[in-house]
Formats: structure tokens, C-alpha cells, sequence
């Protein structure tokens, strides 16, 4: 441009040309540190959520790691009343003169989820009448008896 305007030949569609360059550079200039700034932002939001997403993980597995050291806690406290209630429970094989033998958690690992319901319902506070379909007491009088509460039986 400087040598055209020197000699004085005709330089307007050049001027005009580089004039629409030099704008759309500083347009296309302008588009790309806003897109660096977006992205910037993008990127900073990503690692915020990936931050708060760690966050609540450790807090969730904290969580997870009181409770099962409270359910821990409280089968401890009650395992022996547990096994005491399991071992007393009528219709399991007993000893001589009648006592049992062998608590049947001892005598069998999995007792059976009807023995296991009925030593850990005694074991607890019951509030609610208990609905039997069992044969393991001799009458619904008995069971209420053992179970400390009010029994239906089916």
C-alpha cells in the first residue's frame, strides 16, 4: 500500500481489501480469545463438578463405612441374646432332660429363615402382634409366651 500510495497509481480497492482483511483478522482474533475464554470456563466447570462428584463419593462411602460399623456395633451387642433365643427355640433337637444341646446356631449355620425371624423378633422390642404359619409352638399361647407378644396364627 505505501508503495502504491508512493506512486501515486490507483490503491482504493487494495486499501479497501486490506482495510476488510485487517477487520476480519481482528473479528476472527476477537472470536478466538472469547472461544479460549469459554473454554477456559468449560474446563473450569468440568473440574468443579469432577471435585464436588469426589467429594460426595468420599462422603457416600463414609457414610456407607459408619453404618456398617454401626449394624457391626449392634449385632455385637445382641449376638449372644441372638444365639441364646436360637438355642431355646421349641422344635429343635435337645439334649438329655430336655435342654438343648448346642445352641442351633452352632448346630446348623443357616437355621432356617423361619428360626431366624423368631430369635431375632424375641431378641428385639416387638410392637406388633407376630403372624405365625410355623408349626414350631404347640399352640399360639405358648408362642405368644416365647415371643413376648400378641400372637395370630394361620
Amino acid at each position: 500500500m505505501q508503495a502504491r500510495r508512493e506512486d501515486e497509481s490507483e490503491s482504493g480497492d487494495a486499501e479497501t481489501d486490506l482495510s476488510t482483511a485487517v477487520r476480519e483478522l481482528s473479528e476472527r482474533e476477537t472470536e478466538l480469545a472469547a472461544a479460549e475464554q469459554a473454554l477456559a470456563r468449560a474446563r473450569e466447570r468440568r473440574r468443579e463438578h469432577r471435585d464436588a462428584r469426589e467429594r460426595r463419593r468420599r462422603l457416600e462411602d463414609r457414610a456407607a463405612n459408619l453404618a456398617r460399623a454401626a449394624r457391626d456395633s449392634l449385632a455385637a451387642a445382641v449376638r449372644e441374646d441372638y444365639r441364646v433365643a436360637l438355642a431355646a427355640l421349641p422344635g429343635g433337637p435337645s439334649g438329655p432332660g430336655g435342654e438343648r444341646a448346642t445352641p442351633v446356631a452352632d448346630r446348623d449355620p443357616d437355621p432356617g429363615p423361619a428360626a431366624v425371624a423368631l430369635a431375632a423378633y424375641r431378641v428385639g422390642e416387638p410392637s406388633a402382634p407376630v403372624v405365625l404359619a410355623c408349626d414350631r409352638f404347640a399352640d399360639p399361647a405358648a408362642a405368644a409366651d416365647w415371643l413376648g407378644a400378641p400372637v395370630l396364627r394361620l
